[in-house]
């Protein structure tokens, strides 16, 4: 029939001209799996993520390195889809692990990312003066083990929806003394996961054991990570203070208001633009 002809005509124009459109993304795309690495050995496995700005032809170059944890059920090229836009825009090199467990990350997993780190600092050219630690949820969490495991290794931590909790008892004994890290505590003021009196308690804890916190509540936003806070995350990392850092301690909120409130927020996919509900990591 004429009319089907010419409205299969049009579907097909539509969808030529959303192909056409199609190469920027699959660029981007590109361009990530070219300056992005797989490391295998033994139990280890980590990306490695250089910004196009890296060459180990040119000129010599320090370079940040940040290593990032990943939430539970996930690995670590999911996490490092993310953080590899501002990664490039601040020339950092990202590093991003698996972990052994599914669930979270376990003790055994330290050595092994102490074994990656030492292994991208012979392959890469990193600045030592700048080697930061960032992870989200279940990677949160385990960013306190690795931080008072490994007291001098890391210049600057930012875990995001993170407790310390039982990693307590790894905490250092020898009270207020002053610290090597840097902390930079980012939480949701509507994470119904860990709630952000419990983020105010862990700065407490750790001022009181000489480290120097800078605690930022991500107003509007629950249990995950918002991409507009990416900026601010290598801000603090780079020991800068943030301006508009809103101050450090909050009242709860009222329960009703909290009990109307959505429970997640939500995230965008940086190389595609598509929305999607946050989901709980834990």
């Amino acid at each position: 029939m004429p009319g089907s002809s010419v409205l299969c005509a049009v579907v097909l124009l539509t969808a030529m001209s959303l192909l056409s459109a199609a190469p920027a993304r699959g660029e981007d795309y590109r361009a990530w799996l070219r300056n992005s690495k797989l490391y295998k050995d033994g139990s280890l496995a980590y990306w490695v993520h250089t910004p196009p700005a890296y060459t180990a032809k040119g000129p010599r170059r320090r370079y940040p390195l940040l290593v990032i944890l990943h939430w539970s059920y996930v690995r670590g090229s999911e996490y490092l889809h993310y953080w590899r836009p501002d990664g490039d825009a601040h020339n950092t090199i990202i590093a991003a692990p698996d972990s052994r467990g599914g669930a979270s990350w376990l003790a055994a997993d330290g050595p092994n990312i102490v074994r990656m780190i030492d292994a991208v600092k012979r392959d890469y050219d990193v600045d030592e003066d700048r080697i930061w630690l960032a992870g989200y949820s279940a990677g949160g969490v385990y960013v306190y083990h690795l931080l008072f495991t490994y007291p001098n290794l890391f210049h600057a931590v930012l875990p995001v929806g993170g407790r310390v909790g039982r990693h307590k008892p790894q905490a250092p004994a020898d009270g207020r003394q002053p610290r090597h890290t840097r902390v930079c505590l980012f939480h949701g003021e509507w994470d119904v996961n860990i709630r952000f009196p419990e983020a105010e308690a862990d700065a407490a804890f750790l001022r009181d054991l000489g480290y120097g916190v800078t605690l930022f509540r991500m107003e509007k936003f629950g249990h995950w990570i918002p991409r507009t806070r990416g900026a601010d995350f290598f801000t603090c990392l780079n020991g800068t203070p943030i301006e508009g850092l809103p101050p450090l301690y909050y009242p709860r909120r009222p329960r009703a208001v909290e009990a109307a409130r959505p429970r997640y927020s939500t995230y965008r996919i940086p190389s595609t633009g598509v929305s999607l509900p946050a989901r709980p990591a834990e």
